[in-house]
């Protein structure tokens, strides 16, 4: 008994100093590992309930920036399903005129016993009036390309990417209204609409340069840019459900429901959109650390824009034509689309 007694007293001696080892060695390799090896460990791992930097208690395994590009996301989602809203309402709102230009030669068959709907028209403009309400937005849209980005840079970009959001929702909200009283007041409301959303994309360029390192730009900006193309997929049959079950009046229902969700995202993106990490209240400190040190902030002297060198630089144009040939094609197919089908 008693040496039974010894071994085991003996054994935990022994376990006692394995553990006592282990820890020691599990201090000796936190302490040896690299700060650089830690910047390269992903941040979704190291998010716990932590203290932001500036007092809030943070439980989230979602990074600041990653949450910010969810919300420009919907914001993208939004901007699109209002616009391409009129591109598949006005099917409904126009009586076609190539029916009632039509020359019969020989006598159309009668259809009996037939109970399909015959669809009611409330508008009856002709095809030079409807092309220049499908393109009146984009009249506004091409005239603050251009000033965007210079806005977000003087009134912050958070302010500047919301603010076009809004306003285009308010007018979306507006339009039937504005459709039933005189359509050259409808061909103002569309061009305001395009103006306010012009800035909404180079707002947004400004807004990744500060929240979005180098190494994450190329998938990132892209992930929440395509916002708009899920709205064009989503939106486009919606709006066709919607208008053939007359749900809210049929054609203008579509406006109304995007407008208000529009007007819903805009109330979440003042509470969790911000211009810059330093703004942001409830950042992690590793995560604002980590951002101001790979993300330089601008200069203090805004350097001259070599325009000349630009004007003499062939892949600038090179660009400049890809990138009008693929947006017309786009933008065509996009808004004349529906109106082509029917």
């Amino acid at each position: 008994m008693n040496k039974q007694t010894i071994d085991t007293s003996s054994s935990d001696q022994q376990y006692n100093q394995i553990i006592v080892n282990t820890s020691e060695d599990s201090l000796i390799d936190n302490s040896t590992i690299d700060d650089s090896e830690r910047e390269t460990q992903p941040l979704l791992d190291e998010y716990k309930v932590e203290q932001s930097s500036s007092g809030f208690i943070v439980c989230s395994n979602l990074p600041a920036r990653y949450a910010l590009a969810m919300w420009a996301f919907f914001g993208f989602f939004c901007l699109y399903a209002m616009r391409v809203n009129l591109s598949v309402a006005i099917v409904a709102m126009v009586a076609p005129q190539s029916a009632l230009n039509q020359s019969i030669e020989a006598c159309p068959t009668v259809e009996k016993n037939s109970t399909k709907p015959i669809p009611k028209y409330e508008f009856d403009w002709d095809p030079s009036k409807e092309g220049f309400i499908l393109g009146a937005f984009f009249y506004g849209y091409i005239s603050t390309q251009v000033i965007g980005g210079n806005l977000a840079e003087k009134f912050g970009a958070k302010w500047i990417f919301g603010g076009g959001i809004f306003i285009a929702s308010i007018l979306t909200l507006l339009t039937p209204v504005a459709a039933r009283i005189h359509y050259k007041l409808f061909i103002a409301l569309r061009v305001i609409m395009g103006m306010a959303s012009g800035p909404v994309f180079p707002s947004a360029a400004a807004l990744w340069g500060k929240w979005i390192p180098a190494s994450e730009r190329s998938t990132v900006p892209p992930t929440s840019q395509s916002g708009s193309d899920m709205g064009i997929v989503f939106t486009t049959p919606l709006i066709s459900i919607m208008t053939q079950n007359g749900f809210l009046g049929g054609w203008p229902s579509g406006f109304y429901v995007f407008g208000i969700i529009s007007c819903i995202w805009f109330i979440c993106w003042c509470f969790f959109g911000f211009n810059s990490p330093n703004e942001h209240p409830r950042i992690l400190n590793k995560e604002r650390l980590f951002l101001n040190k790979h993300i330089p902030p601008r200069p203090p002297k805004h350097r001259a824009t070599p325009w000349k060198k630009i004007a003499c630089c062939p892949p600038v144009y090179a660009i400049a034509i890809m990138h009008i040939c693929y947006n017309f094609t786009y933008y065509t197919l996009l808004t004349s689309l529906p109106t082509y089908f029917s």
